[in-house]
């Protein structure tokens, strides 16, 4: 409920597998002191407020498994404290915000699972703290950066879509393809 803008001294709201619906509301921004929030495994709907770009204490955004649509807001790419970020198993769609290369604390990314669209963006080769990302299951396309596949990167993990006949995306450093 929008009355969640009120709760503004809030630091932590974890609140998955309680079977949340509706909407995330846009008040949400408003918690700025908020250091960690998963939302996941819920039945949240509606798309992620731009408004959570206002969260820049945010170290844990965990928003997966649930039913947001839409696309990414290029605002989460003003959370320069993130560490980890998952917002796979959704109906997100769209591009990846090349604004998520500004994110260089993010050592998890979890992206997978959308119907996200197009080219992995060359900025994210700045997010050299990643050690997990995840990008399989989506419409991905195109050649990934060679920067991902440098020794700037210590991949613990990469996952994409890098297999048919074209593949999806060519990636030479990829651990599992889909």
């Amino acid at each position: 409920p929008s009355e969640v803008g009120r709760l503004t001294k809030l630091s932590l709201v974890w609140l998955f597998r309680i079977s949340l619906t509706g909407t995330i509301p846009s008040e949400i921004g408003r918690l700025t002191k908020l250091t960690a929030m998963s939302l996941n495994t819920n039945a949240l709907a509606g798309t992620i407020p731009s408004e959570m770009g206002q969260l820049t204490m945010l170290t844990i955004l965990s928003l997966y498994t649930n039913a947001l649509t839409g696309a990414i807001p290029s605002k989460i790419g003003l959370l320069t404290q993130l560490t980890g970020m998952s917002l796979s198993a959704n109906s997100l769609t769209g591009s990846i915000p090349s604004e998520l290369g500004r994110l260089t604390q993010l050592t998890r990314m979890v992206l997978s699972q959308n119907s996200l669209v197009g080219n992995v963006p060359s900025e994210l080769g700045r997010l050299t703290a990643l050690n997990y990302l995840y990008l399989y299951d989506n419409r991905l396309t195109g050649n990934l950066d060679p920067l991902f596949c440098t020794p700037a990167f210590n991949w613990n993990e990469f996952w994409s879509d890098c297999v048919g006949n074209p593949p999806e995306i060519t990636c030479s450093c990829c651990d599992i393809c889909y």
